[in-house]
Parts: structure tokens; sequence; C-alpha cells
């Protein structure tokens, strides 16, 4: 609402000044951020940790309730609009003002988070009743049947990288048994080949020898009746 005092001073010239200076200005902006934009620090702290009376004996396990209940809220819903509209609906929720779509969808949590944002500690749910809710029940179950399903997710995961290793193992000796057979077999031809060389210059050395031994039986038939008389005319001689 406009400063009256302001209004009057402008409308009254240099004799209002006085009344114009006692009002303070406030911007629109100023007026966003004390109303709309609540302190981030505060937006998790209960009422009575807040409290100018408060003191330490007055805070219990019931105090983290009220800071649970607004954490609750901002991982069950998250409004459009970015960080402004998650500021707002926290600071809402402080009031227990809950988005209607969220109340609508989500009853359950909705009324969890409605009791653990009372304005009296006695009337939160403690941590230990809290666990003891049939949604928390609900929760942990789901999330055990959800670590069960990963649990088999990831072995099966495993199983087939297992197989799939396996398989490449198996593709990669077939492709090496391959290649040793053809190794083998170039071998074994190579092997062969060596010994058709080896049996031909085997054949050739013996034929070789055999002519050599043919020239010289033929040799020495040719020498021997001419040896025979040439010794016994020396004898004679001797004689």
């Amino acid at each position: 609402q406009p400063c009256a005092g302001a209004a009057a001073g402008a409308a009254a010239g240099p004799a209002g000044s006085g009344n114009a200076a006692a009002c303070p200005a406030v911007s629109s902006s100023s007026v966003s951020e004390r109303f709309l934009l609540p302190d981030e620090d505060e937006l998790y702290a209960s009422p009575e940790e807040l409290s100018p009376h408060g003191t330490p004996q007055l805070l219990t396990e019931r105090s983290d309730s009220f800071s649970l209940g607004i954490l609750f809220l901002e991982l069950f819903y998250r409004p459009p609009g970015g960080e402004p509209a998650r500021l707002r609906l926290l600071g809402d929720a402080r009031h227990r003002i809950l988005p209607n779509d969220f109340v609508v969808r989500q009853p359950k949590e909705a009324a969890l988070v409605t009791a653990l944002t009372s304005p009296r500690p006695d009337e939160r749910p403690s941590p230990g009743e809290l666990r003891e809710s049939d949604m928390f029940r609900d929760a942990t179950a789901m999330l055990r049947a959800r670590h069960r399903s990963l649990a088999q997710a990831d072995a099966q995961q495993d199983a087939q990288v297992l197989l799939d290793f396996l398989r490449m193992i198996e593709v990669r000796k077939a492709a090496l048994r391959g290649r040793l057979v053809e190794q083998i077999e170039e071998l074994s031809a190579a092997a062969a080949a060596a010994d058709v060389v080896l049996d031909d210059k085997q054949a050739r050395k013996l034929q070789r020898r055999k002519r050599a031994r043919h020239v010289a039986v033929g040799a020495a038939a040719a020498a021997g009746p001419s040896g025979g008389g040439g010794g016994g005319g020396g004898s004679g001689q001797e004689a």
C-alpha cells in the first residue's frame, strides 16, 4: 500500500518534506525477495529453531522431523518455474500449504509432509514412528525389491558378458586351429618337396658312383693282358 505520509508530503511541497523523509521507500524486488523467496538457510529449520525465544533444550528429534518433511516435499514434487518456484514451494510448505496437483496425485506423500510440518512439535511423528509407518514399510519393500531386481539384472549382465567372452575365445581358438592346420600342411608340403630333392640328389650320386665303378672295372679289364706279358719278358732277361 502506498505510504500516506509520502503522498501528503509530495502534495504539500517543501512543507511536507519531513513526512516524505520519514517513510522509507521499498522496492518491488525487495518485497519479492522477502515474501516470495525466503532465505534458503531457514527453509529447512523447524519453527522452534527460528523462534527468538528458542533454546537448545526445546529442540528434540521431532524438530528434525520438520526438516525431514520439507526435504520429502522437495524430493516428491518438482514445481515448474525453476529456482524461484522451488523456493516458493518450500516457503509455503512451512505453513502447510501444498500444491493441489501434488495433493491429488500423491495423497499419501502429501499427508506425510503435512504431518511432519506441523507447527506443534508433539504432533509430528518421531523418526521411530516414521520408520513404522505403512508408507515407509511399502517404500522399504519397494527398495528391497528394486535392489533384488538390480542384483538379478547385474548377475544376468555379468553372465552375458562372460558368455560373450567365452564365445569370443572359442572363435579365436577355431581361427588359431585353422591357422595351425594350414601351417602344418605347408610344412608337410615343404618337407615332402625336400625329400624329393634329397632323393633326386642321392639317386644322382648313386648313378655317378655306378658310372665311376664301371669305368674303373673297364679300365682294369683293358689293362690286364698287356701287363702280364711285360712281366714274363722281364723274368727271362734276368735268367
